[in-house]
């Protein structure tokens, strides 16, 4: 599998470690506020940890006691490593042309955060909740605001500013937390600037430094007008989330995550891993019509509603019928060969789910109370 190491955003660190290490009414509230800024993180950590990638971070302390606890099981499990791109003073080399790539793409990032079509304003406001309960209600005692910026703060639109400020008002109410005027809009546009920064400095630098791919959290991969080409091939990319709930369904506790998704690879996925990377080095090596028809026949044996020896069983009827009719349905044929015979798909069936995003989710309400 992947040749390459993971650079995940520290913000899905945090995220994943909070699931894992928290008390179950913290999680639970925490996961409240951003469902899918967590659901997003965990399920792109697992899908690392479950494919035998390794993941790359900074040393040094952690920003959260539970990120620091997410570390030392990395380590201990041997997927975690170090790189010097994380380190305080290459980082302060970074901020200046980070504000200058914030100017530039300021503006369209503001159109996504109040476009009604875009996942980036509620992924915010998720983001926005989690925060509210590190700096105003400090729950964590390792967390510090010191990554926020204090140098240049962008302005937000009014629009977009209401849009946001609006939840942490009543998460305030909820609490009982007064806010001095004008408080509130102004943090939130320092964490907008803070969190937008730091992505800058990570998609501007982080793999081209390195060679290592980055993987963002919600908030920055949720932004439509930014592509990057990942490292991840095609096949991968489709098959991969199949693999992460084929793993999380291992789990029995949160506590244990990385050391049964880790198992999960190493054990009963190892044959699922494998596959995936023949099915992958396969692909690369067709044409642009074959690769097609390669990941469509993929995507319908994840996809599919029947067993595998239900399909080969419907393909036989409809092959029997074309026979019988004197004609032959060659593509009833060659769909029970590569059904029946091809090892390309046998693993496949074994992680086949119709409805993977929806099982994802229950996957980790069922841990939420573990």
């Amino acid at each position: 599998m992947p040749n390459f190491r993971v650079a995940p955003d520290g913000a899905l660190l945090e995220r994943v470690a909070e699931f894992t290490f928290e008390d179950k009414d913290r999680v639970q509230k925490l996961y409240q506020r951003d469902r899918d800024g967590y659901a997003n993180a965990i399920a792109k950590l697992v899908q690392t940890l479950a494919t035998s990638a390794k993941i790359v971070g900074k040393d040094g302390p952690a920003n959260t006691v539970s990120s620091g606890k997410l570390k030392k099981r990395l380590l201990t499990a041997g997927r975690l490593e170090y790189l010097p791109f994380f380190d305080d003073e290459r980082r302060k080399k970074l901020e200046e042309p980070a504000n200058e790539w914030l100017i530039e793409n300021w503006d369209k990032i503001c159109s996504e955060l109040i476009d009604p079509n875009s996942q980036a304003e509620s992924a915010m406001i998720g983001h926005l909740g989690r925060e509210f309960h590190l700096f105003f209600l400090q729950e964590d005692s390792q967390w510090s605001s010191a990554n926020y910026s204090t140098s240049k703060i962008f302005e937000l639109p009014k629009g977009v500013l209401r849009s946001l400020v609006r939840p942490i008002k009543e998460l305030g109410k909820e609490y009982g937390v007064p806010f001095k005027k004008g408080q509130l809009a102004s943090w939130v546009s320092q964490v907008v600037t803070s969190h937008f920064r730091i992505f800058a400095e990570y998609w501007q630098y982080l793999g081209n430094e390195s060679g290592d791919e980055y993987m963002p959290a919600f908030t920055r991969s949720s932004l439509r007008f930014l592509s990057k080409d990942s490292r991840y091939g095609q096949i991968e990319t489709l098959v991969m989330p199949f693999v992460a709930l084929a793993a999380i369904k291992k789990v029995k506790n949160r506590g244990d995550l990385v050391e049964r998704v880790v198992e999960w690879c190493d054990k009963d996925g190892k044959a699922i891993v494998s596959g995936l990377d023949d099915l992958q080095t396969a692909f690369r090596r067709e044409g642009e019509v074959d690769q097609k028809q390669r990941a469509d026949a993929t995507q319908a044996v994840l996809k599919s509603k029947h067993s595998r020896a239900g399909v080969i069983t419907l393909n036989l009827l409809k092959l029997g019928l074309s026979i019988s009719k004197k004609y032959i349905d060659f593509e009833a044929a060659k769909n029970v060969a590569d059904f029946g015979v091809s090892k390309s798909y046998r693993w496949l069936w074994q992680i086949r789910d119709p409805d993977v995003h929806t099982h994802w989710r229950e996957e980790l309400k069922r841990l939420l109370d573990r």
